[in-house]
């Protein structure tokens, strides 16, 4: 910037860069901070099924397998000894419960065909396909331990809400 007020000569090559380089950038600096600054500012928070993602994280740390050692969850991998619907009902049998009208189905499918498929269900009486109000079906792509090592398997958590759960 000296360069361009006390040296007389280069005056005009200095100019050109100015106008060739320096302010097209900091036109577009100020363009993109202020598109990401308008991005951040008018942005929503969804919150949409967030609920079905508290259950369904309840249902796979239920389902997982723990290590003896240290007592670690390892979210992706699933215990079949606990695959079953008494260890559901002991996650989900909690006062925070009581009075909410949901159903869950987990499927847990195979990709080897010599092992048979397993469903369970939590409170297969409100899973009720007439009912249904709003229903979330998501696939979890696992690996079920057993003494022969991990078996690659697909999870899905099924949940079923119902109609008189939200009033017209």
């Amino acid at each position: 910037m000296n360069k361009l007020f006390k040296n007389k000569k280069g005056e005009i090559e200095d100019l050109i860069y100015w106008l060739l380089f320096y302010i097209p950038l900091t036109a577009v600096v100020v363009i993109i901070i202020a598109t990401s600054a308008n991005d951040l500012l008018y942005q929503t928070l969804s919150t949409q099924n967030l609920e079905y993602y508290t259950y369904s994280r309840r249902v796979i740390n239920a389902v997982s397998y723990e290590d003896e050692i240290n007592g670690r969850l390892f979210p992706g991998i699933i215990d079949p000894l606990k695959f079953n619907e008494q260890i559901l009902q002991t996650t989900f049998n909690r006062e925070n419960y009581e009075g909410k009208e949901f159903g869950i189905k987990i499927e847990l499918d195979y990709f080897d065909e010599t092992k048979l498929d397993e469903t369970i269900y939590y409170n297969e009486t409100e899973y009720d396909v007439s009912k249904i109000f709003q229903r979330i079906k998501k696939e979890h792509y696992v690996l079920v331990k057993s003494e022969e090592g991990f078996t690659p398997a697909k999870l899905t958590i099924d949940l079923a809400y119902h109609k008189k759960r939200y009033p017209d």
